[in-house]
């Protein structure tokens, strides 16, 4: 079965860390716990009740819908053997102006020879990464490319609770004791500016404007401005009791993803030894017409 090999990729953990659902009872069910507990013979209905009470305060964690819907994708995804692909302006800069932006990191924490770590595919048994931003020999850092002025955190104080997440993930991976996470403020490319421009001229029902070109590229350079203002980092310590508690969730989507394929192969949909869809016959026969 495929359960087993799930492990969650370190950019995904905000996907199923969302609060469980966990057993618990009223302080008045728990008396009776104690109550009942500490008795030396009970009725039948109150054994009953003892039994059902003790269910219902060590009752196994239950996934929030988030993670449920993340574990179905994960599933789907190797059911099928596709990967959902997507693409937009936005995550288009980002990888564009990755390298530039880890050398400007670089500058900003005086580490002249911060390069981006080649992709390298690494778990822990757990979490799972193609590769890290920066790697080195005391800790792991991010850059998140901000798409502009308005989207840069210059007043923040606290870095992403998912992007935390992500680089506690490198840490326990990567094994090392600090982590950071830097936003960076970097210029539009302009294979970026041209297809903005594009889309304001189509929008103004006019032909492609070289005048609308240069507002456009305006708007989106910032290399002109201090460093201070276009880098800003977040440091933090490794947390193993976070990295713990992702673990232990991981564990809970594969339980979670384990009773999703007991189900499909008692459906006839899935099968263990194959794992391949089975098509309905009516769906077999649409696909042989």
């Amino acid at each position: 079965m495929l359960y087993h090999t799930y492990m969650v990729s370190a950019s995904a953990i905000h996907e199923i860390m969302g609060a469980a659902k966990m057993g618990s009872v009223t302080a008045k069910q728990a008396d009776t716990i104690a109550d009942y507990s500490g008795r030396e013979t009970l009725t039948d209905n109150q054994e009953k009740e003892l039994a059902r009470l003790i269910a219902k305060r060590d009752a196994k964690p239950e996934l929030p819908v988030g993670a449920k819907t993340h574990c179905k994708k994960w599933l789907k995804t190797k059911i099928y053997g596709r990967e959902k692909s997507f693409s937009s302006v936005q995550t288009d800069k980002g990888n564009i102006v990755e390298d530039e932006a880890i050398k400007l990191i670089g500058e900003h924490l005086e580490r002249p020879f911060m390069v981006k770590e080649d992709e390298a595919p690494a778990n822990d048994g757990y979490i799972k990464t193609r590769g890290c931003d920066v790697l080195e020999r005391d800790s792991v850092g991010d850059n998140k490319s901000s798409w502009d002025f308005d989207t840069f955190p210059l007043f923040q104080t606290e870095p992403e609770k998912g992007h935390k997440l992500q680089v506690n993930g490198y840490l326990s991976i990567f094994d090392r004791p600090m982590g950071w996470v830097a936003y960076t403020l970097m210029d539009a490319p302009g294979s970026i500016v041209h297809k903005l421009t594009e889309w304001e001229c189509r929008d103004l029902g006019i032909p492609y404007d070289l005048d609308v070109f240069d507002k456009i590229k305006d708007h989106y350079t910032y290399s002109d401005y201090a460093i201070e203002l276009r880098v800003k980092v977040f440091w933090f310590d490794r947390d193993d009791a976070l990295i713990k508690a992702i673990h232990d969730r991981v564990e809970l989507c594969r339980d979670y993803i384990k009773t999703l394929e007991l189900k499909l192969i008692a459906d006839g949909k899935l099968t263990n030894e194959t794992k391949t869809i089975t098509l309905p016959e009516t769906a077999q026969q649409s696909k042989v017409a």
